[in-house]
């Protein structure tokens, strides 16, 4: 008797194995059957109509006063220095991603710069995500203080100077250099 007992556990026990495995089996290819949005549509866009590809391109082309005002750097100024922090900021493209052309970094951060734009507006404008601007931002920055140092003049030992960079609420970017005398001046000019 016990070894008939035996036997009918161990049916009953794989027939319960046999129905959670189908059962996971239908999750499983649930699971798989929804797609996962590693990014929004609009976002992906960003090639045909982002401000890189689009705005800034006519304006160069059709408009050149309001592209300084953008950017605050004529066409070919904004060229000289992408050529020179393109290598960088300029990422290698992988299996798992695409990667943001350095033009639309350098586009990104010098209209914010500019215009002291919030990220969610440069979300929009340039479509990139405002995790990646928020990464992004000192980065460039970095990369064209490196390219430019050899520009920058230095003050002498006897001049308190200091630099900052403030961030009006979080979004802007804004140079401003203060002297020991409360003398001030700030922005970004052309090389």
């Amino acid at each position: 008797m016990d070894e008939q007992l035996h036997l009918q556990l161990r049916e009953v026990t794989r027939e319960v194995i046999n129905i959670v495995l189908e059962h996971v089996e239908v999750q499983v290819a649930h699971e798989r059957a929804r797609p996962r949005v590693w990014r929004q549509k609009w976002i992906a866009r960003r090639t045909a109509r982002g401000a890189s590809y689009e705005l800034l391109r006519e304006l160069a082309v059709e408009d050149t006063q309001e592209y300084y005002f953008a950017l605050r750097l004529t066409e070919d100024s904004f060229n000289v220095l992408l050529d020179r922090v393109t290598p960088d900021i300029q990422r290698s493209v992988t299996y798992m991603r695409c990667v943001l052309p350095a033009k639309v970094k350098l586009h990104a951060v010098l209209y914010m710069m500019a215009h002291g734009t919030s990220f969610r507006t440069m979300l929009h404008l340039f479509r990139v995500p405002k995790s990646t601007l928020s990464k992004m931002i000192s980065e460039v920055c970095d990369a064209i203080y490196n390219a430019l140092k050899d520009y920058i003049q230095e003050f002498g030992d006897g001049v308190d100077c200091d630099v900052t960079l403030e961030f009006g609420d979080g979004v802007g970017c804004d140079v401003m250099l203060e002297f020991g005398d409360g003398v001030g001046c700030g922005g970004v000019d052309e090389m």
